[in-house]
């Protein structure tokens, strides 16, 4: 989880988001880190799509740093990203 927060963090810095806080919470099994910010529907897009990209973004990159031979593993990455809490209350 470590590798996705870290991810998450250095990505929102280079992009110049402002946020107060990435809060880690967990629902039904799966980990949730919550972006929260003042101007969030730049971060979230048109009907969820900014941070479903975001999500997918954050996810290949921290797989890549975490298996970087780029073999296939059966584990999922139980994580999902979101902001001010718009896919969690879906």
């Amino acid at each position: 989880m470590k590798v996705v927060h870290d991810v998450l963090t250095e990505l929102l810095s280079e992009a110049g988001a402002t946020y107060t806080q990435i809060a880690e919470t967990e629902i039904g099994g799966q980990s949730v880190l919550n972006i929260e910010m003042e101007n969030s529907s730049p971060w979230i897009g048109s009907h969820g799509d900014t941070v479903r990209a975001l999500d997918m973004l954050v996810k290949k990159i921290a797989e890549k740093k975490m298996n970087p031979s780029g073999e296939l593993s059966e584990d999922k990455m139980l994580v999902l990203i979101d902001v001010a809490g718009y896919r969690t209350k879906l």
